[in-house]
């Protein structure tokens, strides 16, 4: 599976665009990744619809922040917008890249962590390309992620859980929230921590970001998990205690949703 990256970018900072893109060769190459960029739409095309279209067909969100991306409009009335709208529905992942110094603290995006490491700029880096290097192998490991079941983005389709109730196929939500509940105690119980994992960014429908933040989060750690206790590198009695430690998580996510 083909995992779909959208960049964003002010035009002052299109070198860094063809920089990352240039880098991001060797996921192309194999298969993992189609990365697109305003550079993709074509003559006659209408920029806005298709810019909004690419948008919302993503898993991965890139956006290259520098003090001219802060300024503009459009990027931020719309791009980031609907970004963090998306995100919110656990839809894509968002990952800013300081590439020129700027106030990036103060912006809505500053809460997802930033790339490269510390958020250094890109353009303070001596080595650039050891930046870009960086930046590629945290991308590289999302995008396997998503591939490998870590990280499971839900469906941009329509949901009944998201229509109104006086709609057809919106009723009952509380109950289908209720049962979902349920099903994610139940795979716990039987220890299938995945399965609980999975159901659960299933129902947290359009919450807030911070508990699907969480669900997220735990997924990646499980899948950190899997991988090392495969590999030999955890034995098995610390892979039972930190299996133990996210279920316990799952669990009071399961508690806040219900308060």
């Amino acid at each position: 599976m083909s995992v779909k990256l959208f960049v964003s970018y002010a035009e002052k900072d299109r070198q860094f665009s063809e920089d990352f893109n240039t880098h991001l060769a060797v996921l192309r190459r194999a298969g993992q990744l189609d990365n697109w960029t305003n550079n993709h739409i074509m003559p006659g095309a209408n920029w806005d619809d298709e810019i909004k279209q690419q948008l919302q067909e993503s898993d991965i969100v890139v956006l290259l922040v520098s003090a001219d991306f802060i300024a503009s409009d459009y990027i931020n009335d719309v791009i980031v917008h609907n970004s963090i709208e998306q995100h919110k529905k656990g839809e894509i992942i968002i990952i800013p890249v300081i590439v020129r110094p700027c106030d990036f603290q103060s912006l809505p995006i500053s809460k997802f962590q930033a790339l490269p490491r510390n958020a250094k700029p890109i353009s303070r880096w001596e080595d650039q390309d050891e930046a870009w290097a960086e930046v590629i192998d945290q991308v590289r490991k999302v995008v396997g992620a998503i591939q490998e079941g870590g990280i499971q983005l839900r469906s941009k389709q329509p949901d009944p859980r998201d229509l109104p109730e006086d709609l057809p196929g919106g009723g009952a939500v509380r109950g289908i929230r209720e049962r979902g509940v349920a099903q994610v105690r139940e795979d716990l119980i039987q220890g299938r921590t995945r399965n609980a994992l999975r159901k659960l960014l299933e129902i947290a429908e359009r919450t807030d970001s911070d508990l699907h933040n969480s669900v997220i989060l735990l997924s990646s750690r499980l899948h950190s998990l899997e991988r090392n206790e495969r590999d030999g590198i955890i034995s098995n009695q610390d892979a039972v205690i930190r299996r133990n430690r996210i279920n316990s998580s799952v669990l009071s996510l399961i508690e806040e949703l219900e308060n």
